[in-house]
């Protein structure tokens, strides 16, 4: 997943048990993320076949990498790819717009849009609530739905009798005090 949010051509296809495909990794996010070193010279250090392990372990104690590459190969390459993904975030961070709602904006959602009159009306149908012709109605009794089945009440555990005395059933019994149901 990290190597996809960093484009990388063939994220798929890297075994980090085979020691080209890390080299390479390794290289590709020096060459195109990480960019620590100044010059090409530098920078084949890492392609260095016969050495590639020593110079790769002392590439990543540069950067600060907290896991020893020997040992800990596969959280060495994880931390390098999360630290290209901060880097490049940090760099892209002003041109990433963020919607932060003002102290004074009481709602950041526009309640009159017609893609919010929408979705209450998809969760209303959810929900098996009855039709209203206010769509903030409709609202109000999905939040109190909501609300009361997510309360410790509702949530009877099995074998414990259920008390329908405290329950709407949709008809006037016309006598409150009716024994529980077993």
């Amino acid at each position: 997943r990290k190597l996809r949010t960093l484009c990388h051509p063939n994220p798929d296809h890297i075994s980090l048990t085979n020691d080209e495909d890390v080299m390479e990794l390794v290289n590709w996010m020096e060459c195109n993320k990480i960019k620590y070193y100044q010059t090409s010279e530098q920078r084949e250090i890492l392609r260095d076949k016969g050495d590639w392990k020593s110079n790769t372990a002392a590439y990543l104690k540069t950067l600060g990498c907290p896991y020893g590459f020997e040992k800990f190969r596969s959280a060495a390459l994880d931390w390098l790819c999360s630290s290209a993904i901060r880097q490049e975030y940090s760099v892209k961070k002003d041109d990433i717009k963020v919607s932060v709602p003002s102290e004074t904006d009481s709602s950041p959602l526009d309640v009159n849009s017609v893609q919010f009159k929408n979705g209450v009306m998809q969760l209303r149908e959810w929900l098996n609530i009855p039709q209203h012709h206010d769509y903030l109605t409709v609202l109000r009794a999905c939040r109190l739905l909501i609300e009361k089945r997510c309360s410790p009440d509702y949530v009877i555990p099995k074998g414990k009798p259920m008390n329908l005395s405290k329950e709407e059933v949709g008809v006037d019994l016309g006598d409150r005090t009716l024994p529980p149901l077993p």
